[in-house]
């Protein structure tokens, strides 16, 4: 076999791919021509051959492999089209290196492998890697390839003007070194671009710069859409909360000076907490019900209860032992119970609903007029130094004061310590008849009785003169309506004579 002959016949075929190489329409195909001898003499006929590139002379690793190629060999001369093969296609990838080829003809391997030599075109093409140009009207219209990366274009080749508005998206651009939660922004002197915090405390942020921009859109002016749950806004100072207000919109700091809250009432969604420890001053509330009221009351002035009636008093309890239980340390007139009673409320039927039982040490001015009996009114009522236990019936309307109608009397004991001293009675019948008697007749009466029926009966008729004696007391009736009935004295002509009781 003429192997030198071979080797250059390969080498012109080998042209055709580095040829191809410069140009994007030409196929990736390798022609490769020999001269086959057998036993000196050329071949003739049909042989098949198989085409095997390595990275080494020998040994080494196979690139490529070619199918087998059937081709007519004459004179011994033979050409073959070298393209399809394994792993892939021939393409310029195969050709990374330094590569050997090994002819197969008939499964009879040719040695030795022949080396792949550059052809003069092959490095022409070579040297475009680094300082050949391509003129632009060598190139096609369109964008670069995938496999055109960023290293392939030299810096400040591409001007703005080349790029089509809205080109670039966010996805394009490099993170430029910055860190996470962080943005790119111009520095104070607007001289490059650096990278800054996407929140922090700052120096504040104008809202209605010298020159802002009017928002005249329908749209909201600024338009916060919370959906991770947290606080809708939240304004600090040096790390404490200002104003802060939740995800339902509800402010749960910062509070609304009085000066910027608008006259009127409040609502009825604005509940007690809402309102301020003292911050209700004294004119801002015009009325309250009593439903309203807890605790005890303070100590007040009579000045304060001027207009109080008896309405304000309509449930005082019955029952009460003294006045003490139920209006302790209310002042009236003077002072607390234990002083006085003035101006007790004149459409009070009878002072015994009120005052049942009470005990009262001072004095009780001005009763009721309506009161139709004080028995009712006042029964087993304390009056200085003892209790009336007994009954007075229709005692007159314009007596002044229990105490000077029946100072100090005590019946219970059955001696009378004071007196019957100008007890005010608008028929004058009583009175006149009282007024005549000597106080000194009533000092001595019987302690043990239990009447006073009993006790005038005691009376010594022979030791004074009460404008007269009880000579004729009929000590065995039943009455005093009796008793007094059968006395001939002028000054109790006329007593009552249907009083049962005195």
């Amino acid at each position: 076999m003429n192997k030198t002959l071979l080797k250059l016949l390969f080498f012109l075929g080998l042209q055709c791919l580095s040829s191809g190489v410069l140009h994007a329409g030409a196929p990736l195909k390798v022609n490769f021509q020999g001269r086959l001898e057998e036993s000196g003499e050329p071949v003739e006929g049909q042989r098949s051959f198989v085409f095997k590139i390595y990275n080494a002379a020998s040994g080494g690793a196979l690139v490529w492999t070619s199918q087998t190629e059937n081709a007519s060999v004459a004179g011994g001369v033979f050409s073959v089209v070298l393209e399809t093969g394994n792993p892939v296609n021939l393409s310029t990838s195969v050709f990374t290196g330094a590569r050997y080829i090994e002819v197969s003809v008939g499964g009879v391997a040719l040695s030795p492998r022949q080396e792949m030599l550059s052809v003069p075109y092959a490095l022409t093409a070579q040297a475009l890697s680094s300082d050949a140009r391509v003129s632009p009207a060598s190139l096609d219209a369109g964008p670069l390839g995938a496999n055109v990366m960023v290293s392939s274009i030299a810096a400040g080749a591409v001007h703005s003007n080349a790029l089509t508005d809205s080109a670039v998206t966010f996805f394009k651009m490099s993170a430029n070194g910055c860190a996470a939660n962080e943005i790119i922004k111009r520095n104070a002197g607007n001289t490059a671009w650096i990278c800054a915090p996407d929140a922090g405390a700052g120096s504040g942020i104008t809202l209605a710069a010298p020159s802002p921009d009017n928002d005249v859109s329908i749209n909201d002016s600024i338009y916060i859409n919370d959906t991770g749950g947290g606080n809708l806004v939240r304004l600090q100072t040096a790390g404490v909360d200002k104003f802060v207000v939740d995800g339902t919109g509800l402010l749960l700091t910062g509070s609304i000076g009085a000066a910027r809250i608008a006259s009127g009432s409040l609502g009825t969604n604005v509940i007690s907490s809402s309102v301020a420890l003292n911050s209700v001053h004294d004119g801002a509330i015009i009325s309250m019900s009593s439903s309203k009221l807890v605790g005890a009351l303070p100590a007040i002035s009579g000045a304060a209860l001027t207009n109080v009636n008896s309405a304000q008093f309509a449930a005082v309890a019955a029952d009460t032992t003294t006045i003490k239980i139920q209006i302790n340390s209310v002042a009236v007139s003077t002072g607390a119970l234990y002083g006085k009673f003035t101006q007790v409320a004149t459409d009070t039927t009878t002072l015994k609903a009120s005052i049942d039982a009470l005990s009262a040490g001072g004095d009780f001015t001005q009763v009721a007029a309506a009161t139709t009996s004080l028995r009712s009114a006042i029964n087993a009522v304390a009056v200085d130094t003892g209790t009336l236990y007994g009954k007075f019936a229709q005692v007159a309307t314009d007596t002044t004061t229990l105490k000077t109608g029946i100072n100090a009397v005590a019946v219970d004991t059955g001696t009378l310590y004071g007196r019957f001293s100008q007890v005010a009675i608008a028929t004058t019948t009583l009175k006149a008849d009282i007024d005549a008697l000597s106080a000194g007749d009533f000092t001595q009466v019987a302690a043990d009785t239990t009447t006073l029926r009993a006790a005038i009966n005691a009376v010594a008729v022979d030791t004074g003169t009460l404008y007269g004696k009880f000579t004729q007391v009929a000590i065995d009736t039943t009455t005093l309506k009796a008793d007094i009935n059968a006395l001939s004295v002028g000054n109790f002509t006329q007593v009552a004579i249907d009083t049962t009781t005195l």
